[in-house]
């Protein structure tokens, strides 16, 4: 039983390592628990929406990055509601676009589904490069579309934001530790585990193409 657990355990740490994709927060703890914001882009009153009163026509969120980024994907996610559709009758004159440190990345309108506004929270993804967020302050806005002579307003809400970049393991701990640290404590553990009976078995085979694995015996 013990043996199957450890197999198990190696076996997620070498997927892990391999898929990538460990998610690094940078605004909102983790995606069920994005980020809310509530605010009213637009410029007229609508007791459908949450808030009914127009905030403003441009929102900044403001975030800190204590490192640079280690990889070349960010993922941002926005609940939005009542956007103007891609495809609808008016979309050519309301385009709510969103930036990162003032450089384009989307528009709303192309991502939200339908082709007429209605009040239903949709989730829009926007995936950019890295390369845009650097080492502290960063910015990211949306803007309300306007029509030609900028006399009215798309008037919809942005629920809530959640923004991470893609990293594996490896990646995901170099962004927060030292490689020297990391190499001190996996020195340590592997001290540790020697003294409790613990060692690497590089003969035992496994069903996959990794001919060695991590196996804990414990010393009576």
């Amino acid at each position: 039983m013990k043996q199957k657990i450890i197999f198990l355990l190696c076996l997620f740490l070498l997927i892990q390592s391999a898929s990538g994709y460990q998610p690094i927060p940078i605004i909102g703890y983790y995606f069920e628990y994005a980020e809310d914001v509530n605010v009213h882009l637009g410029d007229d009153t609508d007791p459908s929406l949450t808030p009914s009163a127009p905030d403003t026509i441009s929102y900044t969120e403001s975030f800190s990055m204590y490192g640079e980024l280690k990889r070349q994907q960010v993922r941002l996610v926005l609940t939005v509601v009542n956007v103007l559709p891609d495809g609808a009758k008016e979309e050519e004159q309301y385009d709510d676009l969103v930036y990162i440190n003032g450089n384009y990345i989307g528009k709303l309108n192309d991502l939200v589904k339908g082709t007429e506004q209605d009040y239903d929270p949709q989730q829009v993804e926007l995936i950019f490069s890295s390369d845009l967020i650097h080492k502290g302050e960063n910015t990211l806005t949306v803007t309300a579309g306007a029509n030609p002579d900028h006399s009215n307003y798309d008037d919809f809400v942005i629920a809530s934001i959640y923004m991470e970049q893609y990293g594996g393991l490896k990646h995901w701990l170099f962004s927060y530790i030292s490689p020297n640290t990391v190499i001190l404590l996996m020195i340590g553990l592997l001290i540790i585990l020697a003294g409790s009976g613990y060692y690497l078995n590089r003969n035992q085979k496994l069903p996959f193409s990794t001919n060695w694995c991590l196996h804990a015996y414990w010393e009576p």
